[in-house]
C-alpha cells in the first residue's frame, strides 16, 4: 500500500459495463463481473485496457459505516465519449475533479486494511474531505487478486476542506 497518495485532478470519464446495488459482499461483486468479461470485446473505442471497479456512495454513506448499507457498484471498461452501448450494457459519466490516488498492494483480501488506513488515519489527519463523485478502482496487468505483488490503483474522491 501506498501511504503517500499522489493528488491530482482527473478528466471527465466515460465508462460502459454493468451496474447493481450491493453492499460489500464479494460475492454480488463478482457476478458483476461475470456479466462484463465475456462481453467485454463487444464495447469499442476503449480508452485503454484497465478494468474498472466504480462506487457511488450516498452523500451520508461514511457518517457510520456499516458493512451492510448497499451503493451502487459497476464493473467496466473506459471508453472515448462517442462510445456506443452495447444492448444491456450502461454508460456512466465522471465528472472531472480531484482524487487522491493510492496504490493496493496485496491480495485481495486485504484491501479492507488500505480502505481503513485511508478513511481512518489519512483522510482524517489531510486537508482534504471526501467529495460526492464516484471511488473508481483501476485495475491493469499489475493485478492479480490472489498475489501479494498485485497492485491496484484507488482513485479517493477529494475537496478541500472548509
Amino acid at each position: 500500500m501506498t501511504t503517500t497518495p499522489t493528488i491530482a485532478t482527473i478528466g471527465t470519464s466515460y465508462f460502459i459495463g454493468f451496474k447493481g446495488k450491493m453492499d460489500l459482499d464479494p460475492e454480488t461483486n463478482a457476478a458483476l463481473w461475470s456479466q462484463l468479461m465475456p462481453r467485454r470485446s463487444e464495447i469499442k473505442r476503449m480508452i485503454d485496457t484497465s478494468l474498472y471497479s466504480i462506487a457511488i456512495y450516498d452523500p451520508n454513506y461514511f457518517d457510520a459505516f456499516q458493512p451492510e448499507r448497499r451503493f451502487e457498484r459497476w464493473a467496466a471498461v473506459r471508453v472515448d465519449e462517442g462510445a456506443e452501448v452495447p444492448q444491456g450494457m450502461q454508460k456512466l459519466c465522471v465528472p472531472s475533479g480531484q482524487y487522491a490516488k493510492f496504490i493496493h498492494q496485496g491480495p485481495i483480501h486485504k484491501i479492507q486494511q488500505t480502505f481503513d488506513y485511508i478513511f481512518d488515519q489519512w483522510l482524517p489527519e489531510s486537508e482534504f474531505t471526501i467529495d460526492q463523485r464516484p471511488h473508481i478502482a483501476a485495475m491493469d496487468e499489475r493485478y492479480n487478486p490472489g498475489k501479494e505483488s498485485s497492485e491496484e490503483d484507488l482513485f479517493i474522491p477529494i475537496r478541500q476542506k472548509e
